[in-house]
């Protein structure tokens, strides 16, 4: 019988988002992301896969929070001009509140030229552009 996870998936993919958005990919190690979950490296390797995987699933996440805040800055209002300011308001106060830029632009400067499952993510997140 398979042992019960002790922890929150989610809670503990937000921690990694973070430290990837912090440091980036090439600088966080395999140790930052063991200290960082608080977990085991064989438990790592089990809940997420290799660093490469962990950092997928991190831009997954953060695309699906900033797709959320966009869908929730459109629908705000009917008129559409106001409905992109509140898109570029959206933006600047992640970039104000997190003191950092948009985890897909650090990702796009980083990765995009290297790796395809990234460059993918990122074409696909900005509407197949590159």
């Amino acid at each position: 019988m398979p042992r019960q996870k002790e922890f929150d998936y989610d809670e503990k993919l937000i921690s990694v988002r973070n430290l990837f958005w912090e440091k980036g990919y090439n600088a966080t190690s395999m140790n930052d992301l063991v200290d960082t979950l608080k977990i085991n490296r064989s438990s790592l390797y089990l809940t997420y896969g290799s660093r490469h995987d962990l950092f997928i699933k991190s831009l997954t996440s953060y695309n699906k929070l900033i797709e959320d805040e966009y869908k929730n800055a459109e629908t705000s209002n009917e008129n559409s001009l106001e409905a992109i300011k509140n898109m570029v308001i959206a933006v600047v106060d992640v970039i104000l509140k997190d003191d950092k830029t948009c985890l897909v632009v650090n990702s796009s400067f980083e990765l995009a030229c290297t790796d395809d499952e990234v460059k993918k993510m990122i074409s696909n997140q900005i509407g197949g552009s590159i």
